[in-house]
């Protein structure tokens, strides 16, 4: 059955996706056949019409309970509905529209508001895939006629073959509508830096802004409203100049006034948690927030008193406090089970108007070791531990960037290439390897920097003699490379392919050969290199184009200060 309850037959594609083992197609095969890399199956996706929707369900966040009224306040027309109301005027063909705005400021209601409203849109079924796996397989079920519902697209729009598959819905035979949301940073990175989801929001959607705070239109508007839900009527009252009246309807200052001042000694377990989960979120980790990382993470955050005889149930009491202790209907962490079926909640999600009002207030609080230990053991996907191991060396916290990193010389490369030295050379130096000398010589070479390769030779390093041998190849300087090509002989230093090269194209390797090697591998931590796809660095005379103009060295000879190219030859 079809994702609007229909029996009709879906059009066949030749996709497999994730894991297969023997597969056969009892028919002839048209068009090309494709095979996708391992991915997780996505989820079939309820399609039904608005009506039929608990708005909850679509995202839609609960507002300040009080007794007798109903869950969901009435609702406010604002300018941006105006807008939204122009752009889905036209359901002839397909459309995407996305609404952005800060955490708790109606837009997920206002997008609920909007289908429940329109004549054609409120009898579509309405279809919600969770995640990008979700959406991927939604694409290839929906018909023409269906509203697609992106709420949070950011957990969509990462994905290159979701954005794919929903540019390929958006062009298909349509109509569909697609709506979703998205904070303005999260719109801002997609356009930026991501050429998928750039592409696709730039040039296939339209973008309607929602304030953040009520205007002097929308405050007039409320107040000449005789029946306007009250609970709009004393948030109006009580948000002060901000005007931020749909955030405190949505509970999330109080959220914000628990956590920050916490009135028992639950609470102050509970903003121990909860500074966990937002250290956790802020350096980078994505993942759901299990039990067991938060356990582990947390225990750094405990002050004062709470330290001496803590009670063995102190972290259950923090975490129940968190996810069971609502304000005003919302709770700071929101229990999430990702698995199919019924169960208890796996892990937990921040309550997004506290996530970002957290992060601003804890930007410039150094998290403590017990949460680098617990992103360290749990952090599993590759994406979090690369976005850690970032915030990790840009913290000057090597021992943890190395853990989360697939070795110390990669972290050290990573770090040299994008023109980082001082905390490159910091990794080398911490790490105390035998492939040190030898890195930093390919390192110097890989950027034109003879003079601290001189420096460096100065110490006994044969590997950046070898780079000075090239170098003076390179530039007819043949009795200075022949000079130290005798000494790395008399110190058997093999020689790698490249110098041997040099001096064949120079005439001066002739006939002996002896400790000349095909080619030299570099074992051991240099395989890190060389996976990463910079073995080009360790290559005599070659230069990043990126540093043509400029090298790096500091007083000591290592890289560090800017300086031109030319000066240190």
């Amino acid at each position: 059955m079809l994702p609007d309850g229909s029996r009709e037959q879906p059009r066949v594609r030749n996709d497999l996706s994730g894991e297969a083992g023997n597969v056969v197609q009892a028919a002839t095969i048209n068009g090309d056949l494709h095979f996708h890399g391992a991915a997780q199956p996505g989820r079939t996706a309820t399609a039904q019409p608005v009506a039929r929707w608990d708005p909850f369900d679509l995202d839609v966040h609960r507002a300040i309970a009080v007794a007798d009224l109903p869950v969901l306040p009435a609702y406010l027309h604002r300018d941006h509905d105006d807008d939204l109301d122009a752009h889905l005027a036209d359901v002839d063909r397909s459309t995407m529209v996305v609404l952005t705005g800060e955490s708790s400021t109606g837009k997920t209601r206002a997008l609920y508001e909007a289908v429940r409203r329109h004549e054609v849109l409120r009898d579509w079924p309405l279809v919600y895939p969770r995640t990008a796996d979700d959406l991927v397989a939604a694409c290839d079920r929906i018909r023409p006629g269906t509203v697609l519902w992106l709420n949070e697209a950011q957990h969509h729009l990462g994905s290159a073959h979701a954005v794919a598959a929903l540019r390929g819905l958006l062009e298909g035979a349509g109509p569909v509508v697609v709506l979703g949301t998205l904070w303005p940073q999260f719109w801002s990175a997609f356009t930026a830096s991501d050429e998928h989801a750039r592409s696709l929001l730039l040039h296939r959607v339209v973008c309607v802004r929602v304030a953040d705070r009520f205007d002097g239109h929308d405050v007039a508007r409320l107040k000449a409203d005789g029946k306007a839900d009250p609970r709009l009527i004393t948030a109006l009252a009580t948000s002060g100049d901000g005007r931020r009246v749909i955030q405190t309807v949505a509970g999330g200052p109080a959220l914000v006034e628990r956590y920050r001042h916490p009135d028992s000694v639950d609470d102050r377990y509970a903003t121990a948690v909860l500074s966990a989960a937002l250290d956790a979120r802020r350096l980078g980790f994505q993942g759901l927030l299990t039990r067991v990382l938060l356990a582990d993470a947390t225990e750094g955050y405990l002050t004062g008193e709470d330290r001496v005889d803590t009670p063995g149930d102190w972290f259950e009491r923090g975490v129940d406090r968190a996810a069971k202790g609502d304000a005003h209907g919302i709770t700071a962490l929101i229990p999430k089970r990702v698995s199919p079926g019924v169960g208890p909640a796996e892990g937990y999600e921040l309550h997004d108007y506290l996530d970002q009002q957290g992060r601003a207030a804890r930007r410039s609080t150094p998290a403590p070791d017990s949460l680098w230990t617990a992103l360290v053991e749990h952090a599993e996907g590759y994406d979090d531990r690369f976005r850690l191991a970032v915030a990790a060396y840009e913290r000057l916290l090597y021992r943890y960037a190395d853990q989360l990193r697939d070795g110390i010389e990669a972290l050290a490369t990573l770090l040299a290439d994008r023109g980082h030295w001082d905390e490159a050379l910091a990794v080398v130096r911490d790490g105390d390897q035998g492939w040190t000398p030898r890195w930093l010589a390919d390192r110097l070479a890989a950027g034109g920097n003879v003079a601290g390769l001189r420096r460096l030779a100065a110490t006994n390093c044969l590997h950046a003699a070898a780079h000075l041998v090239a170098d003076d190849l390179e530039h007819g300087r043949l009795a200075n490379a022949m000079e130290g090509l005798t000494a790395l002989r008399q110190a058997r230093h093999p020689l790698n392919a490249d110098l041997v090269t040099l001096l064949v194209g120079r005439g001066q390797a002739g006939g002996d050969r002896r400790g000349v090697p095909r080619r030299r591998t570099p074992a051991g931590p240099g395989s890190a290199r060389e996976r990463s796809g910079l073995a080009r660095a360790g290559r005599p005379g070659t230069r990043s184009p990126s540093r043509r103009r400029h090298q790096t060295e500091p007083a000591s000879g290592l890289p560090g200060r800017a300086v031109p190219l030319g000066g240190g030859a």
